[in-house]
């Protein structure tokens, strides 16, 4: 038995209901926009000491095209300046959690994503995108007092990234 889905066979404009009750729209509405074309991301965040507020906030994808790590971070605003938000690749994880050792103290907490209906062009993705894509309903799982000194959870976040991937909206899927 295949796999795939014969698209002869589905009638793509019947009413179904989704686990919200919303009805009437087609299979195809259903998967626009829900985990046919989302993204995982990991969010990595140091707190003040002082406060508990929010020094640094990183946010680290893996590009499948490219083969490489993005991390996209930025510094919290102080009285005298409002840091720049920056973007770079990594090729190698290694290379990525060195430079996290260094950016950040040893307590971090960090928070894995599953956000839907982004571009799946990594040249789009900034800082400020993810920003405002971060709440509850979208959160994969979340730890507290990750520190840096064992990369055991750090590095298995980052495999995660690379070898997970969804369907491109480029792509047939039927």
């Amino acid at each position: 038995m295949s796999d795939f889905i014969n698209a002869d066979k589905i009638n793509f404009n019947h009413e179904v209901t989704n686990l919200d009750g919303v009805s009437n729209y087609s299979l195809y509405e259903e998967m626009v926009g829900t985990e046919y074309n989302s993204l995982m991301v990991l969010c990595i965040e140091e707190r003040e000491f002082i406060g508990n507020s929010i020094d640094t906030r990183l946010f680290i994808v893996y590009d499948h095209e490219n083969n490489t790590f993005i991390i996209l971070g930025k510094r919290s605003a102080t009285e005298r300046i409002d840091p720049e938000p920056y973007k770079f690749n990594y090729k190698y994880k290694n290379d990525l959690y060195e430079f996290i050792k260094v950016i950040l103290n040893d307590n971090v907490n960090i928070i894995m994503y599953n956000f839907t209906s982004l571009e799946s062009n990594t040249i789009d993705y900034n800082y400020y995108l993810f920003e405002t894509k971060m709440n509850e309903k979208d959160e994969i799982t979340a730890r507290d007092s990750v520190s840096l000194r064992n990369n055991k959870i750090i590095v298995n976040c980052l495999d995660s990234l690379k070898k997970s991937f969804n369907f491109d909206r480029n792509m047939c899927i039927f």
